[in-house]
């Protein structure tokens, strides 16, 4: 494995230990709410000082941008950056949901150049270097090949956090919904995206994300072949108002479906 991967999966193990310890004692956990249905618990924020201690003492020189601490730092070509997400689903750990990840990407020179996202869980590790390809727990991962949009499975997530996307929002489903053979809603942009690199969706679609949301999952996704893409389809390194990711065969339909909305 990349010896940053090493460092990052180092980083993640720690947090997972967190994480999971806090799920066994939810009532003990403190929950706040940062604005309308976006919380953050003291698990989040336990597992992000662990995870930047741990790429801190191994890259004093690197910056951070991630959810709870650092989300206000800026990227840029010059500098190396760690975007961390270190409990993606949190709505779903507050229920005791076991469908949560922590995303870890390394950007620089205005590229992701490895990311793994990691389900403590299921014990499931998805990784990816650039221009290495994308494994799951070490087996290597594909897209799927399904072209025809009437045979597909897609993922969503959901503007839960801004009420004025509501409405299009759920035109755009409902149409979708006429076309395609099955939607999910997992609660975790991390897994979504790692689950279409692995195959188990034929594509994803979202909106109003930030990019630690989508950092290490868009990795996984062009490294297992697929695209993705905004609506209009700019192809940019960290897409996030508006995201696309499938297959190359079915994304063109899978567009034109949106943008037809």
């Amino acid at each position: 494995m990349n010896s940053m991967l090493n460092v990052a999966l180092t980083a993640a193990r720690s947090a997972a230990k967190i994480i999971l310890t806090g799920l066994d004692r939810i009532d003990s956990v403190r929950i706040t709410e940062k604005s309308k249905n976006d919380f953050v618990t003291s698990v989040d924020k336990a597992a992000e000082s662990e995870i930047v201690a741990t790429l801190s003492d191994a890259y004093p020189d690197h910056l951070f941008l991630s959810e709870e601490q650092h989300n206000e730092t800026k990227l840029n070509k010059k500098d190396k950056f760690w975007i961390i997400d270190p409990l993606d689903g949190t709505t779903n750990f507050i229920h005791r949901i076991p469908h949560f990840a922590i995303s870890i990407a390394f950007y620089a020179g205005g590229d992701i150049e490895c990311s793994l996202v990691y389900d403590p869980v299921k014990d499931e590790l998805f990784t990816a270097v650039r221009g290495q390809g994308a494994r799951c727990n070490q087996h290597r991962m594909r897209v799927t090949s399904c072209k025809e949009i009437n045979k597909s499975l897609l993922v969503s997530g959901f503007p839960a956090r801004s009420p004025e996307l509501h409405h299009d929002y759920v035109l755009m489903m409902e149409k979708c919904l006429k076309s395609i053979a099955g939607f999910r809603r997992s609660g975790s942009a991390a897994l979504d995206l790692a689950y279409v690199a692995a195959g188990r969706y034929d594509g994803y679609i979202d909106t109003d994300l930030k990019e630690w949301d989508v950092a290490a999952g868009s990795l996984l996704v062009r490294e297992s072949g697929g695209y993705i893409r905004d609506f209009k389809g700019t192809n940019t390194t960290l897409p996030c108002h508006n995201i696309i990711a499938a297959n190359p065969g079915l994304w063109p339909e899978l567009q034109q479906l949106i943008i037809n909305n």
